[in-house]
């Protein structure tokens, strides 16, 4: 498992500034301190809508859609991305469930699913 880099740890270049989505709907894009518009994920079959960012744009909720409606019912799929390890967190790992947002606590951040449990992102990474 890899571990969670502090905020201390993270050099600037990995400091993710604003997390957006490109203007075709296509590609998740972040900023850092020395870039701008790094591609974190892609994929011309789908479109892209940012549920939420945890305050240090670490973590991010995507709902991903198919680009083009098929005429039958289009799935929606929600999708978790840690931006300071760029990479797609399987989604064995919250189930493919639904997830609704981010909740801070003492113990750390949880991710909150639709079937209302709480999953430690630290055991996501």
């Amino acid at each position: 498992m890899i571990m969670s880099c502090s905020s201390t740890e993270k050099t600037a270049s990995r400091i993710v500034t604003k997390v957006y989505i490109s203007a075709d709907g296509n590609s998740i894009l972040l900023d850092t301190p020395d870039t701008q518009g790094e591609v974190l994920f892609e994929e011309r079959g789908s479109v892209f809508q940012i549920i939420e960012t945890t305050g240090d744009n670490q973590w991010i909720i995507v709902i991903q859609m198919a680009a083009e409606a098929s005429g039958e019912r289009d799935e929606t799929v929600y999708v978790l991305f840690n931006t300071y390890l760029k990479r797609k967190i399987n989604p064995e790992l919250y189930e493919g469930d639904t997830l609704l947002g981010f909740e801070y606590t003492p113990e750390g951040v949880f991710v909150i699913t639709g079937d209302d449990r709480r999953i430690s992102l630290k055991v996501l990474e």
